[in-house]
């Protein structure tokens, strides 16, 4: 699977957290397994497990309730004080490209993405912030990838 170690740049306490994330999440081997789905269809998905907008405010509203915290700012600061990297990427998830489709405005913004799993009856929501989008050969504006394997 691929030849040496994946190379970072910056400081050297940077270059640890990252070669550290990238251990614990096995990214070489997901990110390997996002640019197959790539090269054979055209478009590949990496979904990405972070702390967004909507869980901030939901778990904003529901500790404000039992602790005197009295703006989401405040709430915010006093959390990434506790914890600095905690808008970091927590996990990488390959998303399998056929079960992806995507919702787009009329200028082809991306709404949301929408995964369908065979034997899950709801589908399963991703923001943009969710998901790693790689995109092979666009042609003209279109929002998928184009193969020519495919």
């Amino acid at each position: 699977m691929g030849g040496g170690p994946i190379e970072w740049s910056g400081s050297d306490s940077n270059i640890k957290v990252a070669s550290e994330w990238a251990k614990r999440n096995h990214f070489k081997k997901k990110l390997y397994s996002a640019l197959q789905d790539y090269v054979l269809t055209g478009d590949g998905y990496l979904g990405v497990s972070v702390l967004t907008r909507k869980a901030f405010f939901e778990m904003y509203s529901s500790l404000r309730k039992r602790f005197p915290i009295s703006s989401p700012e405040e709430f915010f600061e006093k959390l990434f004080k506790k914890s600095p990297t905690i808008t970091y990427p927590r996990e990488l998830f390959v998303l399998k490209t056929t079960t992806i489709s995507i919702s787009y405005d009329k200028h082809g913004r991306i709404k949301y993405y929408v995964q369908k799993v065979d034997g899950i009856s709801q589908p399963i929501k991703f923001s943009p912030d969710e998901v790693i989008h790689l995109s092979l050969n666009n042609l003209g504006h279109d929002i998928y990838g184009y193969s020519p394997n495919w």
